[in-house]
């Protein structure tokens, strides 16, 4: 199963001046802990989530997955 990239999240969210605090509020959370957690890898996120998060980000979907296979 391919990983998510969670550097190049939190690189992308940087680069559009996106707090954690907003990304948490896209994601329908109420706190930045929440979302500080998936970025840290410490929570999973879900399919659904991660669709949002590209969005927000607006890159493809497949851009936040960890290249050069299925097993990294």
């Amino acid at each position: 199963m391919p990983k998510v990239d969670l550097e190049k999240i939190k690189r992308l969210r940087l680069e559009k001046g996106l707090t954690q605090k907003k990304m948490a509020d896209y994601l329908g959370y109420e706190s930045d802990v929440s979302y500080m957690r998936l970025e840290k890898g410490a929570r999973q996120i879900r399919a659904d989530q991660i669709a949002l998060i590209a969005e927000v980000l607006g890159v493809p979907l497949e851009d936040l997955f960890i290249k050069g296979g299925n097993d990294q």
